[in-house]
């Protein structure tokens, strides 16, 4: 099973939103709901170490981002970068 690399996390669609008009300026995939499946280790820093992202698989997340597909044996991948997460929810956290 592929993992994501870096900083990149795997998304599910779990809600799209047809009628948001999005400004100019937005990119693919902005407006959607997705749930984190797979996150990748963590952006690497200047002097080598690595900064885990705050996202975590199960997460439900609000991208502002582009957004690839990336076809595979069965389907398809949907690719994001973690960095591009503007929102997210815990299940089970209050925070």
């Amino acid at each position: 099973m592929f993992k994501p690399a870096g900083d990149l996390i795997f998304v599910e669609v779990i809600k799209k939103f047809k009628g948001i008009v999005m400004p100019d300026n937005s990119k693919p995939g902005s407006g959607d709901i997705f749930k984190v499946i797979s996150v990748g280790r963590g952006m690497v820093m200047e002097d080598g170490s690595i900064m885990p992202p705050e996202i975590e698989e199960g997460d439900t997340v609000y991208l502002a981002g582009k957004i690839i597909e990336l076809p595979i044996e069965d389907g398809k991948i949907l690719c994001a970068r973690s960095g591009d997460v503007i929102a997210y929810e815990r299940a089970g956290s209050n925070e």
